[in-house]
């Protein structure tokens, strides 16, 4: 057999071998909803509403490169404005007024930990803030986490060593408030003493 006949087979069994699958291919297409019914979804569609829905960056947070502005409130104010209404009101005090302002305080690191759920790739820190003051000076609890691979000072961070954070505030509870989408800047200067330099 020449090359001319060869190519020719080629040619043949492909076309033999494809139209099963072609075959197939119409059959299932058949099974289904025209497409241009499903291009036509409505833009309110859950579907779409499912992907629009933010990402919860408390599961796994990556430093973000943010240019929102900060909000000038120290975290007493938002606790003793919470604080200093009945208990029903609370929710709808801090969700209305509070919840995703993007804030920056100073603190006293009161502790660090590795983040259990995400494999220590996250460290979970609490800081006391105000810093300036000592111990007895009213303060809050400032909660969040940060990646590990970001911030390895902390590996070096002893309790009371001075702590900047930013983020996003998304929960309160009595005395304390939680961040996310943080970033910090840690000042190993600091001494464990309860009085700060």
């Amino acid at each position: 057999m020449t090359m001319e006949t060869w190519e020719k087979v080629g040619v043949i069994t492909s076309v033999v071998c494809a139209i099963p699958v072609v075959w197939t291919g119409v059959s299932w297409l058949r099974r289904k909803k025209p497409i241009a019914e499903a291009i036509q979804r409505p833009i309110d569609s859950p579907a779409l509403k499912a992907v629009e829905k933010p990402i919860d960056s408390h599961a796994l947070q990556t430093p973000v490169t943010t240019t929102r502005k900060t909000v000038p409130i120290s975290p007493m104010e938002i606790v003793s404005k919470i604080e200093g209404v009945p208990d029903l009101q609370k929710a709808d005090l801090f969700a209305n007024n509070y919840k995703g302002l993007h804030v920056e305080w100073t603190g006293r690191l009161s502790s660090a930990s590795k983040d259990g759920w995400s494999d220590g790739k996250l460290v979970n820190i609490n800081l006391i803030c105000p810093y300036e003051g000592d111990w007895t000076t009213p303060h809050a609890l400032v909660q969040g986490s940060v990646p590990l691979s970001d911030y390895p000072e902390l590996k070096l961070a002893h309790a009371g060593t001075r702590v900047t954070i930013s983020g996003d505030i998304y929960s309160h509870n009595t005395l304390s408030i939680g961040l996310n989408n943080c970033h910090i800047a840690v000042s190993l200067r600091a001494t464990n003493s309860a009085t700060p330099a």
